[in-house]
């Protein structure tokens, strides 16, 4: 199972939100690093004052090109085969999409997760394109309370890898449990733990090793307020350990009050080859890990860092000698103007990009 490239709502490099209609949330509990951005569409202008995130999917061949025509622009740039947005689950939630710049708009209905209000619902996704073709795809909520918490897209072999975050969910090969666990499906009132799995432990002594390439790493999981003591113990490399304690068996409790995508553990590293190791003192719920990817994280091998990149043909040397070409000549006579307003907290400017 590969990991997905993981962006949060908050990740406003990544995406724009158009219009000031938004509201931008923090401290909520069950939501991913406790942020979610909200809109109703009731109160807004969906033409004018709506999200407009290009998401855009091309093979290899293209990659360097599209990448400096759209990486200005403050567009989502990508290479995967399929898309997922996570937010909120509630009737009536609604949303337009074109793909591939197609001017004919089409209608789905969100994902309502029973309409209860739950979080982490994969409330729409697209999937089965094409690894080889060049895709873009633009969404707009027409109807209802559109709450976002994340987006993920599974990437290919071809996708840039490096700043990006990938999430892995507990159920992966590369998450290596010891001890007696339990491997489950969650569903709760508040949330639904990432790609609804959960791995919990009683067992002291228990352990979690993962090995990974990168240079930040975040571990998050499940809290369940039960009796006694909750305490983990996180390292990296066989260092110094940190310890997260939630529950010191003060605090009063309720076996079906649960909360999700908690974040029990972030460290920053050097960039390179590293193993995670969380040793468990009670019980423990883990839900996903995610790490920030450098130039030497591979898909295929994203635990051990292994493995090199492919050689380019001569066919693909004499494509990107011609791409080169167009794209200089493309930006020699050109003059793109393209003003894109941002949204950061609670505060919008416009800026406007140019290319001559």
């Amino acid at each position: 199972m590969a990991p997905s490239i993981f962006v949060d709502d908050a990740d406003v490099t990544n995406i724009i939100y158009g219009g000031t209609e938004w509201t931008h949330e923090t401290k909520q509990s069950s939501a991913f690093n406790g942020t979610l951005t909200t809109l109703s569409t009731k109160n807004q202008n969906t033409t004018l004052e709506s999200l407009s995130f290009f998401v855009y999917f091309y093979g290899t061949f293209f990659n360097p090109f599209v990448w400096a025509l759209s990486f200005d622009l403050g567009l989502i740039v990508v290479t995967g085969v399929d898309f997922n947005i996570y937010g909120i689950g509630k009737n009536g939630v609604s949303l337009n999409y074109s793909l591939d710049d197609s001017t004919t708009m089409q209608t789905a209905v969100a994902n309502s997760g029973g309409g209860t209000g739950k979080n982490g619902v994969d409330i729409w996704n697209i999937g089965g394109l094409s690894q080889t073709a060049f895709h873009s795809l633009k969404v707009i909520p027409t109807g209802g309370s559109f709450n976002l918490d994340y987006i993920t897209y599974t990437p290919d072999g071809s996708t840039t890898l490096s700043g990006q975050k990938l999430i892995v969910d507990d159920a992966d090969s590369s998450v290596q449990l010891s001890g007696n666990w339990n491997k489950t499906t969650g569903d709760f009132p508040v949330g639904v733990p990432y790609k609804g799995t959960m791995s919990g432990t009683h067992q002291q002594g228990a352990n979690v090793t993962f090995p990974f390439v990168g240079s930040s790493i975040s571990v998050f999981g499940l809290l369940n307020q039960q009796p006694g003591k909750l305490s983990v113990l996180f390292s990296i490399d066989g260092g110094s350990t940190t310890a997260y304690t939630p529950f010191d068996g003060t605090q009063s409790t309720n076996a079906s009050a649960w909360t999700v995508s908690q974040q029990f553990f972030h460290q920053d590293v050097q960039a390179g080859s590293h193993t995670l190791a969380i040793q468990v003192n009670e019980t423990f719920w883990l839900d996903s890990i995610v790490y920030q990817a450098t130039s030497a994280t591979r898909l295929s091998t994203t635990s051990s860092g292994s493995g090199g990149g492919s050689g380019l043909s001569s066919g693909g040397i004499t494509g990107i000698v011609i791409g080169a070409i167009v794209l200089l000549s493309l930006l020699g006579c050109c003059t793109q103007k393209e003003k894109v307003r941002r949204v950061t907290g609670f505060t919008t400017t416009t800026t406007t990009t140019t290319f001559w």
